[in-house]
């Protein structure tokens, strides 16, 4: 909850308007700002848009505001990372070099 709210505080600050003069332009400005001031990954940037999202359409249902500013702003696309999988010959290592009954136990679990 904490980060909810100093996510929040800290876009009301940087932006400096009541929450009902707020537009979309603003939140794109101040998240643009944001990922180049703290070099931000683009899956910070992403979750911060999500709360942001949840704390306007909030102020929408409780009619606020008219019409949330985020609803416009889309996900932030990130990439995947695809990792690579064991081969049965390295599976069959990890599985002989097993000394407790849990670690072969996990082994079985990756396999």
């Amino acid at each position: 909850m904490k980060y909810y709210e100093s996510t929040i505080n800290t876009m009301l600050s940087d932006i400096n308007k009541d929450v009902r003069h707020i537009v979309t332009d603003d939140i794109r400005c101040y998240l643009t700002d944001y990922q180049e001031r703290k070099k931000s990954s683009k899956v910070t940037i992403d979750n911060i848009r999500r709360i942001l999202s949840s704390f306007f359409s909030w102020l929408e249902d409780e009619d606020y505001i008219l019409k949330s500013p985020v609803r416009r702003i889309h996900k932030v696309k990130t990439g995947t990372c695809i990792k690579e999988t064991y081969s049965d010959e390295t599976m069959e290592l990890m599985r002989d070099n097993c000394t407790e009954l849990r670690d072969l136990a996990i082994t079985n679990l990756l396999g």
